[in-house]
């Protein structure tokens, strides 16, 4: 049966990854997002422009994409990143940040809940990273936003469970995306990332994808409230790092 999902931030990166399994799956796919897709990028894949840093704009999105039909998946993974020190970071970053990674996401889960709640046994599910628990040098405000991530996810599972409203959070590591691929502009940073990791590789956008296809699916119908780290293995690696 074909499902209708709801993907924010699916222009690009890991939401276009996403937006695309779902289509090939057979589901309607609406793209949520500030800037449109690439024409080849998102073919069958309906767009709607949305800041997700504004109510009314998500409001007005939700509503042209789905209207009152019950919706089955909602990913929320529109994010941004901007890298500052802590001492001189402003406080106009730190709140673009939250708002868009954390209070977005909330705003989003609400707007669409009538949706949710029609379709009897949804699922939700947040982009947040590893930053959420592991310092992240010059992130002091993107860290804490994806944090609170993982608190939203583990609130909104208890509270929405009696609706049939499954929750969930995946924490990507180092994945290569538009928003990230600053990072990895010359071979030795590549190399270098690629050596934080067990499995001595960058991430793809599409690893990430495959996790949220999971956990969107009836193979994951009795998790929720949790979060799934899809890191490579960068998270465990600490001592191993440390010449013996």
């Amino acid at each position: 049966m074909s499902r209708l999902i709801i993907v924010t931030g699916g222009a690009s990166g890991m939401g276009l990854a996403t937006a695309r399994r779902f289509h090939a799956a057979g589901d309607e796919v609406h793209i949520l997002d500030r800037n449109s897709p690439q024409a080849d990028g998102a073919a069958g894949i309906a767009y709607h422009t949305c800041n997700v840093a504004d109510e009314a704009s998500i409001a007005a999105a939700v509503k042209a994409a789905i209207g009152d039909r019950p919706l089955h998946v909602l990913v929320n993974g529109a994010g941004i990143l901007r890298y500052a020190p802590s001492e001189s970071a402003t406080l106009e970053d730190w709140h673009a940040i939250l708002q868009v990674n954390l209070t977005g996401a909330y705003m989003m889960c609400r707007a669409a809940l009538p949706n949710l709640k029609a379709a009897k046994g949804a699922a939700i599910v947040n982009i947040a990273s590893i930053a959420a628990f592991l310092a992240q040098t010059r992130g002091v405000s993107y860290g804490p936003s994806k944090a609170g991530l993982v608190s939203l996810t583990q609130q909104l599972a208890v509270e929405w469970g009696e609706y049939g409203i499954r929750v969930n959070a995946i924490c990507p590591g180092m994945v290569r995306t538009g928003m990230t691929n600053a990072l990895y502009d010359k071979p030795e940073s590549i190399a270098v990332r690629n050596r934080k990791t067990a499995l001595n590789r960058v991430g793809q956008p599409d690893d990430i994808a495959k996790v949220v296809e999971f956990l969107a699916g009836d193979g994951a119908s009795y998790i929720t409230g949790t979060e799934i780290v899809v890191d490579g293995g960068m998270s465990v690696m600490g001592i191993h790092l440390i010449p013996s």
